[in-house]
């Protein structure tokens, strides 16, 4: 490396240790508001309020237009399926959902509850769908006497219709109980002489079974339009740090035809498929530098689109929970929806104002199946499956169809599978996460010890001929090209390759990167305490609220760049000086890097530098031995 090229990689590092704090002063969008628990309305002119009542708002240049009151729905008409064949709806327009808004019911809401040990969902008469699941098992907070995390679906309930006029989220069922707490039963019947019978009963500890029934009781033909089965909003789980640049909103797509499942919130690796971010952009900007966008107007607040390919089941996803809704019969399409945070400075007469890109807020989506024609009597049934719960590869991957790959692990998928089986079983035999990921770490220097051991050799030989090349580089200062020949001849003389040191690391590289994806989501460290830290899935936000600027002290990643310090001392030094010097600046860059990550995260990494100055130190010790 040239000597000129050192103040250009020391300014690129300080600008990637900055960058936190220059997206926090100029591009983060405002803090989400408190969320509120959502009560049941008592009339059609009294909806529910809820943290996601804006959801469906139409897309607006301005803050403060992402909500819209539900009470306006009561003065549109109420559209009615056709009992004459209708063409199906283009799929090269698609006109917002909130465009074709069915009035409220008339009479008051009734729900049911379905219970198995781990879950409890309410079932409502309106739409027929569920408007919230509560999962028993999973506290909202760390107090002792915290209520059990419940997904609030509102205004947009999980397994209702969409575009099926009369039979969507705000028609009025007739709700009964078939079996308390195990299966209710839901009819409409239209003017048209349509019927749906909808039965919805427990499946598993997480899951529903729901059977649809159309019937065509009325003496004319009717026609169904295309349409789509929903699963209900998710939004970001409030933490303690946002996480810039690592997306956990997501939409999956089981794809037909054997083409595996299509991730909507994290690009796959080198790969050019856009995500939901990009469908926020003009088509110019999709996949491009955010750093180089030149926008011609504000992203809009939402996207609603079709995606033309067929789909064997849907999800929609956040950290820890996801839902999965899977139909039986052959689906053709599914509809994606996402919602952005929109930052109080951004307006649309000021493009310095503008995000450059996305910061997800709510997504949801449908599933959605062909219009179709039934005659006078005719019928059909269709069987749906649906999940709603932790986000554990265990649970998902029993569910068969590859619903275990909403985990999306990526390029790394079997290793992090590996990973994540010997972490629980570890877990299982010592029951604390903590000490589970110190073994784990444990377990893999070990594995890697003959690697490690033979990069620690190299390093020595590198170390034992630096005089050598001190004097070839004296010797030859003028003349680069002799430099180089006489350098690789003495590397060849004592048989030492100069990426020799290199090789470790990279085949180590995967065990991390799949390490990293275990344990930045994983439902199994939420909450999960060690020594001091309260939540491995967390920072340790230590005094957080008596700093200054919003900080808060975390110890760990601190620790870490320590032991990365006192490595550097330790380890033999070789190479070209500059690079050694610009070696220096790592652990500045990893506290940086890692000071906001999951507390997991900062532990697996520390305790491996922790292993690595042990074994330099008995290499030491051997050879101040072998010398004595």
């Amino acid at each position: 490396m040239n000597r000129k090229d050192l103040p250009i990689i020391v300014l690129l590092f300080a600008l990637l240790i900055a960058w936190p704090f220059i997206y926090k002063r100029f591009f983060a969008p405002p803090p989400r508001p408190p969320a509120q628990e959502a009560e049941p309305p008592t009339s059609p002119s009294e909806p529910q309020a809820s943290e996601q009542g804006a959801a469906e708002a139409e897309p607006a240049a301005e803050p403060g237009l992402e909500g819209r009151a539900e009470a306006d729905l009561a003065t549109r008409p109420a559209p009615a399926i056709s009992a004459a064949p209708e063409p199906a709806e283009p799929e090269t327009a698609v006109e917002p959902e909130s465009e074709r808004e069915p009035a409220a019911p008339e009479r008051e809401e009734r729900r049911e509850r379905l219970s198995t040990p781990r879950m409890q969902v309410a079932v409502s008469s309106w739409g027929g769908g569920v408007v919230n699941a509560e999962l028993k098992e999973y506290p909202q907070t760390l107090e002792p006497d915290s209520p059990p995390v419940t997904l609030d679906f509102m205004p947009w309930p999980a397994l209702t219709y969409t575009e099926l006029p009369g039979l969507d989220r705000r028609a009025d069922f007739e709700l009964g109980v078939e079996e308390p707490g195990a299966k209710v039963r839901l009819t409409r019947t239209l003017e048209s002489g349509l019927e749906l019978v909808r039965t919805v009963s427990v499946a598993g500890d997480y899951s529903l079974e729901v059977t649809d029934v159309f019937s065509n009781k009325g003496p004319s033909p009717v026609s169904l339009p295309e349409h789509g089965l929903q699963v209900g909003p998710m939004a970001q789980i409030e933490s303690k740090s946002h996480q810039r640049g690592f997306a956990f909103l997501g939409i999956d797509a089981l794809l037909a035809g054997g083409r595996g499942v299509r991730h909507w919130g994290r690009k796959k690796f080198l790969s050019g498929e856009l995500i939901l971010d990009d469908l926020f952009l003009e088509e110019q900007h999709r996949g491009g530098c955010m750093m180089f966008r030149r926008l011609s107007r504000p992203l809009p607040a939402e996207i609603d689109e079709i995606q033309p390919i067929e789909a064997e089941w849907l999800g929609a996803k956040n950290k820890f929970f996801v839902q999965i809704v899977r139909p039986e019969d052959e689906a053709n399409k599914y509809r994606l929806y996402a919602r952005r945070a929109v930052s109080p400075r951004e307006t649309k007469d000021n493009p310095k104002s503008w995000a450059k890109a996305p910061v997800l807020e709510e997504v949801r989506a449908s599933i959605r199946f062909p219009a179709r024609a039934l005659g006078p009597g005719e019928s059909f049934t269709r069987k749906s499956h649906y999940f709603v719960g932790p986000k554990k590869f265990a649970l998902l991957k029993d569910l068969g169809h590859s619903q275990g790959d909403a985990m999306n692990f990526g390029l790394w998928a079997p290793v992090c599978k590996v990973l994540l089986m010997a972490l629980n079983g570890i877990y299982g035999l010592l029951p604390n996460y903590g000490v589970a990921i110190i073994l784990l770490t444990i377990l893999i220097r070990v594995l890697f010890w003959p690697v490690t051991h033979k990069n620690s050799a190299h390093m020595k030989k590198m170390q034992d001929i630096q005089p050598l090349l001190k004097e070839l580089r004296a010797k030859h200062k003028d003349n680069p090209r002799r430099l180089q020949e006489e350098t690789m001849a003495l590397y060849k003389e004592h048989k030492v390759n100069p990426l020799g040191g290199c090789l470790p690391m990279l085949i180590q590289i995967p065990v991390f990167i799949a390490l990293f994806g275990v344990l930045r989501s994983a439902v199994e460290l939420r909450f999960a305490p060690f020594l001091w830290i309260p939540d491995l899935s967390e920072p340790e936000g230590l005094l957080a609220g008596m700093l200054p600027g919003g900080f808060s002290l975390n110890i760990l990643p601190i620790f870490m760049s320590a032991t990365m310090f006192i490595q550097q001392k330790l380890t033999p030094a070789a190479g070209d000086p500059n690079q050694q010097k610009m070696m220096a600046f790592m652990p500045l860059m990893m506290l940086f890097f890692f000071y906001n990550m999951p507390s997991a995260l900062v532990l697996y990494w520390s305790t491996n530098q922790c292993l690595m100055i042990g074994q330099l130190l008995i290499q030491k010790r051997r050879k101040a031995a072998k010398e004595a």
